[in-house]
């Protein structure tokens, strides 16, 4: 590849919006969430397990499979598509939230979880923003109502979506049908509510299995870098200008 040619791939010593700041806070997150998931699959092998714990321990996983696919887009400067990915992560961790707050509800986990007969995500998104001594956080209820409504649209491909590939050119606005690698303030967003969900999770698989947890804090804590707790725009408009 020659000096002028664009990067196909990129890697952790060239991507793009390498050292943004919640860029950087998901990677902690990140290194000290493999650190906890494997301390909870080496302990649940060999421990017996309360059938909210099998549901979790079902469930965190994919979940931290999906924030890490988040991860590698913004890396690879696919933004849309890592947008597209917030609301399977936002669902999964709110259903553990959910499922951790209303253990009775694990029955309709193993049975399926029968779209009929399943908590609605807006109860879900609830449990997601309440802390684990039962008080809801009424501003971040309010951000996921809002936020999932960008999020659906984005999926269903709506015109929202398309806004979120619009990117400035020398001659105008454009569509964007590859890697977006002018857009910080996008990827940085991206990468806050990926953090945010990540973290409320492995908050709850933390409680869950305290056993583990403590061993994985040993080997890896996680010390936040930034004591911002809102995004560096508002409302996931991809177009806000920097506050």
């Amino acid at each position: 590849m020659g000096e002028d040619e664009p990067v196909a791939i990129f890697t952790p010593d060239n991507e793009p919006y390498l050292g943004l700041p919640w860029v950087h806070e998901l990677d902690l997150l990140i290194s000290s969430s493999a650190v906890l998931s494997q301390q909870v699959g080496a302990w649940s092998r060999r421990a017996n397990l309360t059938d909210l714990q099998h549901a979790v321990a079902e469930i965190a996983p994919s979940a931290f499979s999906v924030a890490l696919s988040i991860r590698e887009m913004v890396r690879q400067g696919y933004l849309l598509s890592g947008y597209v990915l917030l609301r399977p992560l936002m669902e999964r961790a709110a259903t553990i939230c959910h499922l951790a707050q209303h253990p009775e509800d694990v029955p309709l986990w193993r049975s399926g979880w029968a779209w009929k007969d399943r908590p609605k995500l807006q109860d879900r998104l609830r449990a997601l923003a309440t802390t684990p001594d039962g008080q809801v956080v009424e501003p971040m209820l309010d951000v996921f109502k809002q936020v999932v409504k960008t999020y659906n649209g984005l999926i269903h491909g709506d015109p929202v979506a398309a806004s979120f590939s619009l990117s400035a050119d020398v001659d105008g606005p454009v569509f964007l049908a590859a890697k977006d690698l002018v857009s910080p303030q996008r990827a940085d967003t991206l990468c806050f509510d990926a953090h945010l969900f990540l973290l409320l999770m492995t908050g709850r698989v933390r409680l869950l299995f305290p056993e583990p947890a403590r061993a994985a804090q040993r080997i890896r804590p996680y010390a936040p870098r930034t004591t911002d707790v809102w995004p560096p725009s508002d409302v996931r408009d991809p177009l806000a200008k920097p506050r």
